[in-house]
């Protein structure tokens, strides 16, 4: 039996005992740019790099680049999710409508092709298997076994969400920095 005042006690304790650790919701981030710092990008890549492009960041897509873009290349990387599929449709939509009449040979044929898959992906499994489907792309089992290296970038499914990272040097697609990249992104987003 509690004794009289015994639930002010109680309630009293309640009030000034912060919660055990355990039970400390833990820290989010919502912005994907915050995963990593230019310098984690810098050391990748082997030479400074400057923060992520504040303009890029608001869509969602992290951009990083030295001062001299056209010679060192940039590090682009993004999650896409079922809350952002639409708006990544919606561009992919507006790209294929500028590749109208582009003939089959021409030398972005293969992205024109891509970008009318996307536009029509309606979940994640579909908008991954437009972005991979290329004859091109090879897994990446370093990375799990929904990890593939497209023409275009690197690509990683997970259940929630695909990861996409670019890794560009010298007018090049850099595989070995862009696994690097993949690996330090998915360990810091878990």
């Amino acid at each position: 039996m509690m004794r009289p005042g015994g639930v002010l006690v109680v309630l009293f304790l309640i009030a000034i005992v912060p919660p055990s650790p355990a039970r400390a919701a833990e820290p989010t981030t919502t912005d994907p740019c915050a995963l990593v710092e230019s310098t984690d990008i810098g050391a990748i890549l082997g030479y400074p790099v400057e923060v992520a492009d504040a303009t890029s960041r608001t869509a969602g897509i992290c951009f990083f680049t030295s001062r001299a873009i056209s010679q060192d290349g940039s590090v682009t990387y993004a999650f896409v999710t079922a809350d952002n599929l639409a708006q990544r449709r919606s561009f992919a939509a507006a790209q294929a409508r500028r590749c109208a009449g582009v003939a089959k040979n021409a030398p972005n044929a293969l992205a024109c092709a891509s970008y009318a898959d996307v536009a029509n992906a309606t979940d994640l499994d579909a908008y991954f298997k437009a972005r991979t489907s290329s004859p091109d792309a090879v897994p990446v089992p370093s990375l799990g076994t929904s990890a593939v290296a497209a023409p275009n970038a690197l690509y990683v499914r997970t259940p929630e969400r695909i990861l996409e990272v670019v890794v560009r040097r010298e007018e090049r697609l850099d595989i070995e920095r862009e696994t690097t990249l993949a690996r330090l992104l998915l360990e810091r987003s878990k």
